[in-house]
């Protein structure tokens, strides 16, 4: 009977946490590229579209643009661990979207973005870049997969962010 209180202490002591684990949650990332206008190209765009090209193949994809946004100023109602905290949506005039791109390598991909105005005049933009892990519950969880975060600047070029 003493083997058992043994075996269900050390079987205890064996599941008990060391203090230096880390819980991974269900979190998921979008595997695909995103795009921020700055305000000036935001205002002159009405719709956009992502070209990805790797391993002599090119997808492309419609780009949904929605006003982009940052947080204001932040207020709490307190300093303490129950302090709730707040802050608002504050326009940008930029814009920006998410086009998902499932087989999205780790490697260097070819992207062109195209621009159009209202008036149906295009303009577009190219570079190439390396899509990079995103690791939305940390690096000791594993990868979400591959994204591309880019940007088109107030002078109108195509960088990475």
């Amino acid at each position: 009977m003493w083997r058992l209180a043994v075996l269900a202490l050390v079987l205890t002591g064996c599941g008990a946490g060391a203090g230096g684990e880390h819980a991974c949650t269900l979190i998921a990332a979008v595997v695909g590229i995103s795009v921020d206008l700055a305000p000036p190209i935001a205002e002159k765009t009405a719709s956009a579209t992502v070209e990805a090209c790797w391993a002599n193949t090119c997808r492309t994809h419609p780009l949904d643009l929605a006003p982009a946004s940052k947080a204001g100023p932040q207020t709490c109602t307190g300093t303490g661990p129950d302090a709730a905290c707040s802050a608002q949506s504050i326009p940008t005039g930029g814009k920006h979207g998410v086009v998902t791109v499932p087989d999205l390598p780790e490697t260097p991909v070819q992207v062109t973005v195209t621009l159009t105005e209202p008036g149906g005049r295009t303009g577009t933009k190219k570079l190439t870049a390396t899509p990079v892990m995103a690791h939305p519950n940390g690096p000791d969880c594993g990868g979400g997969g591959p994204q591309l975060n880019l940007a088109v600047d107030a002078s109108g070029t195509l960088v990475t962010r």
